[in-house]
């Protein structure tokens, strides 16, 4: 996915060389110098919390100019838009260097000057856009003209560049920017688990346990009635969808489609080495297991592998895994969630050309304080999978529109980064009801706002957010790409139009969630446990599965970018999450701590500025993924 983004170059000017001239000579110039992207603003505002230490080892990438940014936009959109003489004719990776990438070279130049800095290359992509470099905090003073220095920021001491960072002249063409200097950035996955306790604990004041699909079980006599609008006791706790309910609410099951020959890349940091054994033991309950050789792992080039427990790999390889069960999942293991290595991770796979969509369940929020000029160039931004043909998706966030349901106040309205971004496919979430044991009966599928009441003493709460809703909004920088335009209503998009997210919805709504088995559970004892869990984290996941029967019904052709598609007139395979009542929700019991009623579909109830509406809106502005893949499918 090649990425655009809006830097601001601070140039250094030439600085005169600190010695005495000799008798009778001008003073030397020092060799001049360009500015680079790669610098954040927001530290002009911020107190320093003193000097990084010259020997700090530091990682960071190094961004190679591309030979032909402009045609390579231009060819982007061609070969993602139906109707193009351009359309779907997907480079290899040789095509791409050959046509678009930084000269051989020009990447030998900019790999010697690192190395001639004492600084470390440690992995330089094939299509030679991407440097992943290593070395001291006084080496990259020396190298980029500008220290690295900490912060206090959002209670944490992070560090960035206290100026605009430089390098020589002839350099100044070569190098776009750099990134990873700046560790601000709070990356983080976006599943969630609905509650502390255990699912059996969760049982809603019965004896029979969570229930198997919606309102199996309803809160027993001796609990008063739900906080209105309900005004009556509400369906007990769900113990989470099981594969086999989901593909037949969803149609799979009726098509034979298992992703066969497909191949689905997930986007992630460091690896639990029990995800394998873990998605085995939940198959043997509940559906087929992994065959030899269909999950693997990429290993990072860029740095050592971290390992770890880690419940949204799970949750990401048995989501994929119960759409598409037949499909080849790799596991895109960075070294660490930061951006350097996230690039470094989206390069590996790009390398190889072996994965047809890759699935990102994490993201940050992007801050006023980044803007004008946009984010550093990060996570998406160094990839091309429109020319190459790699469909790529990321969850739109928990958080609705990031204003913690106080959206008229001065904060506002906060994007979710890079799902806001105009080349990123976005899924948001949906919260659906299935109504029978097999998942044939869809009682209710509706926007994913979930809103929370808590009894205390006998009073009920006012209704409250949390991180409960699918994110989404109009992005406060990007403009309106070329494929929204026409179709996303005025009202949304603004007068001066913007790009608005999410693009696809799915099941996310931890309270209606999917089963999964992991070792990953609250007091991280390592115990293997079915766990009910959900987010956008896993609407993501679910539905790069379906993507992938997509794939598979069109004789494993790859899609590529694929929001021209998804916004084309037809929407054919599309489904309209229609706009409705507060009328569903549930009840999470426990005598270890208060009662919880949840409200879905909660909008009304919420300051917040995230609404349904029938047809384009900005909760899911396409409705849900494809179902069932075939030949309706937009493919």
């Amino acid at each position: 996915m090649n990425k655009r983004a809006i830097f601001r170059v601070s140039v250094i000017g030439a600085m005169a060389l600190a010695v005495v001239p000799a008798a009778g000579t001008a003073a030397s110039a020092a060799p001049a110098r360009v500015g680079i992207a790669g610098a954040s603003n927001w530290t002009t505002q911020a107190k320093t919390a003193g000097a990084v230490p010259d020997s700090t080892p530091v990682t960071f990438g190094v961004n190679v100019s591309l030979r032909d940014s402009a045609g390579l936009q231009q060819y982007v959109q061609q070969v993602s838009t139906p109707g193009s003489s351009n359309f779907r004719k997907f480079l290899t990776p040789q095509q791409f260097a050959d046509a678009y990438a930084p000269t051989a070279d020009t990447q030998r130049k900019v790999s010697n000057w690192l190395s001639s800095q004492g600084l470390q290359v440690r992995y330089s992509s094939t299509d030679r856009t991407y440097i992943a470099v290593s070395g001291s905090a006084a080496q990259i003073h020396q190298a980029f003209g500008a220290p690295l220095d900490k912060y206090s920021k959002s209670g944490r001491t992070v560090t960035a560049p206290s100026g605009g960072l430089s390098v020589p002249a002839d350099l100044g063409g070569a190098i776009q920017g750099v990134v990873g200097l700046d560790t601000s950035h709070q990356i983080q996955t976006t599943n969630r688990k609905p509650t502390p306790t255990a699912t059996a604990a969760r049982s809603a004041g019965t004896d029979d346990g969570c229930s198997n699909f919606y309102g199996q079980h309803t809160v027993s006599a001796e609990w008063d009635a739900a906080p209105a609008p309900f005004g009556a006791r509400l369906p007990g706790a769900n113990c989470g969808y099981t594969p086999q309910q989901l593909a037949t609410a969803r149609g799979i099951t009726s098509t034979g489609l298992t992703g066969k020959g497909i191949t689905v890349g997930i986007g992630l940091w460091c690896n639990d080495l029990m995800t394998e054994a873990d998605t085995n033991r939940w198959a043997s309950i509940h559906w087929p297991g992994l065959k030899a050789g269909q999950y693997t792992s990429l290993q990072p080039k860029d740095g050592p592998q971290c390992t770890g427990p880690d419940g949204e790999q799970d949750l990401d390889v048995q989501a994929i895994h119960g759409a598409a069960p037949n499909a080849n999942i790799v596991y895109g293991n960075a070294s660490a969630p930061q951006d350097d290595a996230l690039i470094s991770m989206f390069h590996q796979f790009l390398d190889a050309n072996k994965v047809d969509i890759i699935t990102n369940s994490w993201g940050e929020v992007w801050c006023p304080m980044w803007t004008p000029p946009a984010p550093p160039r990060t996570k998406t931004s160094s990839c091309r999978p429109p020319p190459q043909g790699v469909s790529i998706l990321f969850s739109s966030g928990d958080a609705g529109d990031n204003s913690n349901g106080n959206a008229p106040k001065k904060n506002g309205t906060l994007n979710d980064y890079p799902a806001s971004d105009p080349l990123a496919t976005a899924v948001g979430g949906t919260s659906l009801g299935l109504t029978n044991a097999s998942g044939s009966a869809v009682g209710f599928e509706q926007g994913w706002t979930t809103a929370e009441s808590d009894e205390t003493n006998d009073k009920w709460s006012p209704w409250s957010s949390g991180r409960s809703a699918g994110g989404g909004g109009t992005s406060k920088t990007f403009a309106q790409p070329f494929y929204q335009k026409g179709r996303v209503p005025a009202a949304l998009a603004g007068a001066t139009p913007h790009r608005v997210y999410p693009d696809l919805a799915n099941i996310a709504d931890w309270y209606a969630g999917y089963r999964i088995g992991t070792h990953d559970d609250f007091d991280q004892s390592g115990n293997f446990e079915m766990q009910e869990n959900g987010g956008t984290s896993l609407a993501s996941p679910y539905t790069a599965g379906m993507v992938a029967l997509a794939l598979e019904s069109n004789k494993g052709t790859r899609l590529g970018f694929l929001n021209p598609l998804i916004y084309a007139k037809s929407h054919a395979g599309l489904t309209d999450i229609k706009a409705g009542p507060v009328k569903y929700g549930t009840e999470q019991v426990s005598f270890e701590g208060p009662r919880a009623a949840e409200a879905f579909n909660a909008e009304s109830l919420l300051n917040q500025t995230l609404h349904a509406t029938d047809g384009f809106d900005n909760t899911r502005p396409a409705g849900a993924s494809p179902a069932p893949p075939g030949p309706s499918s937009p493919v």
